[in-house]
């Protein structure tokens, strides 16, 4: 199945902004590149949810991931 209006969005507990990427085809699946800025209290933790429609069928996901604290 390709999929057409599939996106990531970022975000963190802090308010560090909304971040939104389009995944694009690639040769093994589909990728996103974005930027996402180092929060100077301390957090690292972030939130992305997975999320597209195609036709009569949409799905979410949502995952949680650790910047490196360095």
């Amino acid at each position: 199945m390709e999929l057409k209006n599939a996106q990531v969005k970022f975000n963190m507990v802090m308010d560090m902004g909304l971040y939104k990427a389009r995944l694009q085809k690639a040769a093994t699946g589909y990728s996103a590149i974005t930027t996402l800025p180092k929060c100077i209290f301390g957090g690292h933790r972030w939130f992305m949810k997975l999320s597209f429609d195609e036709g009569n069928f949409s799905a979410e996901k949502v995952f949680l991931f650790d910047m490196d604290k360095n």
